[in-house]
């Protein structure tokens, strides 16, 4: 990007203040800057929500190429307030072309909000994107390039030295990646949707999020590194099949094997396989720097998560992390939790709908509370930034914000829901009801797992995956079409006299068997609607040949009855009078998981595949549940009414 001069960036509409402060002398202190307007929290209720527009304008813009400390130039726009220098600076690390944060195009303002209250802006190509030089592998070298960076930031005459970070997704995870080398000069972050940064944390093992229960997240992962996997330089326009026709990521999902699925396409050439053969654990992955769990941490985050993305308790876990390894600045992160989509904050509305569930109004004043936290950490604002909760959360049924002092919540219990064989007349298609307590005699309820005619995904916790121009995967939707398959196992409890209030993390303990040498075991929780709906609130699966661990691979004996735990990841819904909490068992959810051969072969190299006989197992010794995090009376207070 050429020099964009400052007519030109008053084209788009900023205000100018009618004074500017003035700098202070000393390079390291502080600038006396216009804080902004207090955060103002959930909108519910009240009028429309705009973007807080500040009194400074954009008086330069420049491109720089900044560099690394093995002599790669990262292409950085620098965005400077028209305000006497020096000031703050915050950097944003993007793969995604930095060229999308310019305020004439960005569809969210960042950049333009943080300028106009007087921050200088930095946005990076990452290594080997766009106009940055190198190599690109996700995360590959971020931690290095990140502190350089902030090192040539610290240099600058327009810089008083003092950092901070922002962004979502990999944005987010850059940040995360980094805080291990611990810069002198980064003094407050905002990683959001940062679960791809996690390879070992808390052992929530997903590097990239790529990996989950051991399975591939193949819809997600194959539709990200084919539009985003590749290094600058090549035409991802000119990806290819066979014979000259043209690549379709839709296609490509049943394509065998795995690891080949992007071997007609630009992003053949990318890391994708590698992701894809290694799994967590692996040597391969000690290359990046996924957080490993001993790092210690020195800037105070501000985590935002969403329930219906695909991380929501690995975020937790990093805060949890965070907290415990930075010394006096444990009690000064914090996190917030949307019921929304990925990175899909600045979407929420008055009538928020997630996939075709309605959570109500959902709005929320981030761009205030980032704001606020920037202030405070950056500027030494009073401002209350550290005198809120620890957490604060969106309770989908309900539709409220709420708040907490503490993960879990106060006043919860985890409560085992048994899985029982249904005797009712009219259960109709279901197999089984949920129990408070478990059956007395052993039993088992069996199913026909077939590669070749998988479970289909209705909806997911997944990001990226309106591939092709069709229709996304995203989010929650009516799940009714998969209840008469044969192939999944339905549990559900009579319609609820009284709201239950599940909040917090959930795993589903399943004893099970199988003829098969490797297989998987999925778990769905669903809240049914007295209209009949079912919408998906969490799912997880557990690839059995890694159910003892990455480090122990371990195949089936014929019949032999395992315990296994699927991790469901975490949310808040508040299961309301009238509606039923279901439970659905199955061994595939396809495409958001790579299949499962069940022929004991590697999965990412195999092209055949057979059938496999699963059974779950109920009752006696091998009472399979789900451990539901109930909330009781005593449960913290929703945010006050408003106004």
């Amino acid at each position: 990007m050429s020099f964009r001069t400052l007519s030109a960036v008053l084209a788009t509409g900023f205000l100018v203040s009618a004074a500017l402060f003035s700098a202070c002398a000393n390079k390291q202190s502080t600038v006396d800057r216009a804080v902004a307007p207090s955060f103002a929290g959930p909108f519910e209720g009240r009028g429309e929500l705009e973007r807080p527009v500040g009194p400074y304008v954009v008086a330069s813009v420049s491109e720089e190429n900044v560099p690394a400390r093995d002599g790669v130039l990262l292409a950085t726009d620098v965005y400077l307030p028209a305000i006497d220098l020096p000031t703050e600076a915050i950097l944003i690390r993007t793969p995604y072309d930095k060229e999308a944060f310019a305020p004439e195009v960005s569809q969210t303002g960042t950049v333009a909000t943080f300028v106009e209250h007087g921050y200088a802006v930095l946005v990076q190509d990452v290594r080997g994107k766009h106009s940055s030089e190198g190599t690109f592998a996700p995360l590959y070298r971020d931690d290095v390039d990140s502190y350089d960076t902030m090192d040539w930031i610290t240099s600058q005459d327009w810089s008083n030295g003092v950092v901070g970070t922002f962004g979502c997704s990999y944005l987010g995870e850059t940040q995360v990646a980094s805080v291990h080398l611990r810069h002198a000069a980064w003094k407050a972050a905002i990683p959001m949707s940062s679960s791809g940064a996690n390879g070992g944390v808390a052992g929530r093992n997903k590097p990239f999020a790529q990996w989950n229960g051991g399975a591939f997240e193949l819809a997600m992962g194959l539709a990200w590194f084919k539009k985003h996997g590749f290094s600058n330089g090549v035409d991802a326009q000119s990806s290819l099949g066979q014979e000259g026709e043209g690549f379709e990521v839709a296609l490509a999902l049943s394509s065998l094997p795995v690891s080949e699925a992007l071997s007609g396409t630009a992003a053949g050439n990318s890391a994708y396989s590698e992701f894809v053969i290694n799994p967590p654990g692996s040597l391969f992955w000690d290359e990046f720097p996924y957080l490993k769990g001993d790092e210690r941490v020195s800037v105070p985050a501000l985590f935002i998560a969403s329930w219906n993305d695909y991380g929501p308790r690995d975020v937790l876990a990093q805060l949890d992390h965070f907290r415990e390894h930075s010394g006096a600045l444990r009690h000064a992160h914090r996190v917030v939790i949307d019921p929304g989509l990925h990175c899909d904050q600045h979407k929420l509305a008055s009538d928020t709908i997630v996939g075709a569930r309605s959570v109500g109004d959902a709005r929320f004043d981030f761009f205030g509370l980032y704001l606020n936290w920037f202030d405070h950490w950056l500027r030494g604002a009073d401002n209350g930034a550290t005198k809120t909760p620890l957490v604060t959360y969106f309770r989908m049924g309900d539709n409220r914000w709420r708040t907490a002092p503490s993960w879990p919540v106060p006043e919860t219990t985890l409560n085992p829901y048994y899985f029982t064989k249904s005797a009712a007349e009219g259960d109709g298609e279901l197999d089984g009801r949920l129990s408070t307590k478990p059956p007395e005699i052993q039993s088992s309820l069996d199913y026909v797992y077939d590669p070749a005619d998988p479970l289909p995904t209705l909806g997911a916790p997944v990001c990226c995956t309106n591939y092709d121009g069709g229709e996304s995967l995203e989010g929650a939707f009516d799940q009714s079409a998969n209840v008469a398959r044969p192939d999944v196992l339905i549990f559900e409890t009579d319609p609820l006299g009284q709201a239950v209030d599940v909040t917090g993390p959930i795993s589903v303990i399943l004893f099970v068997s199988s003829d098969a040498p490797d297989t998987d075991f999925t778990a769905k929780l669903l809240d049914v609607y007295p209209d009949g709906r079912a919408f998906n609130v969490v799912d997880g699966i557990q690839r059995m040949r890694w159910r003892n661990g990455f480090d122990a691979p371990a195949f089936l004996e014929p019949g032999e009855i395992y315990e296994v735990e699927i991790d469901l990841q975490a949310t808040s819904n508040l299961f309301l009078p009238g509606h039923r909490i279901r439970v659905e068992i199955s061994s595939s959810n396809f495409p958001r998981f790579s299949r499962n051969l069940n022929t004991g072969e590697p999965n990412h190299s195999g092209v055949e595949f057979r059938s496999a006989t699963n059974s779950v197992h109920i009752g006696g010794v091998a009472a399979s549940h789900i451990l539901l995090p109930i909330v009781g009376e005593s449960a913290p207070m929703a945010w006050a009414e408003k106004p």
